[in-house]
C-alpha cells in the first residue's frame, strides 16, 4: 500500500502528496527548505530560487528489507516536464499569499 508523502517547505505543512501526482509550490525568491515525511523517515534539501525561474524536485522511496528510504532531489527542468507528462496534478499552493 502507497502512502502518501507529508511535504513541508520552511518549516509550514504543505500537505500530502499521493504517488503519480505532482503539485506546485510558489515561493518567493531566497533560500528554502524543503522536507518530506513517509514512513519513519524524511529527507529535506535546501534550494536557493531565483524569480521567474522554476524548479523540480523529485520524491522518491527507495524500499528495503527491514524499512523503505525517502529520496529527496533536484531535478533539470528538461526532464522534468517530460516526466509531469505522466503524472496528475494536485493542489497547487501558494507560499507568497501567506498561506
Amino acid at each position: 500500500m502507497a502512502v502518501p508523502f507529508q511535504i513541508f517547505v520552511d518549516g509550514k505543512p504543505i500537505g500530502a502528496l499521493a504517488n503519480k501526482k505532482y503539485r506546485v509550490i510558489k515561493v518567493l525568491p531566497g533560500q528554502h527548505v524543503i522536507y518530506v515525511l513517509a514512513y519513519e523517515n524524511q529527507k529535506s534539501l535546501t534550494i536557493e530560487t531565483t524569480a521567474g525561474k522554476n524548479y523540480y524536485l523529485k520524491v522518491s522511496v527507495k524500499v528495503g528489507i527491514v524499512s523503505h528510504r525517502v529520496k529527496l532531489k533536484e531535478v533539470q527542468e528538461k526532464k522534468a516536464q517530460k516526466d509531469i507528462l505522466k503524472l496528475k496534478p494536485s493542489k497547487t499552493f501558494d507560499l507568497n499569499d501567506g498561506q
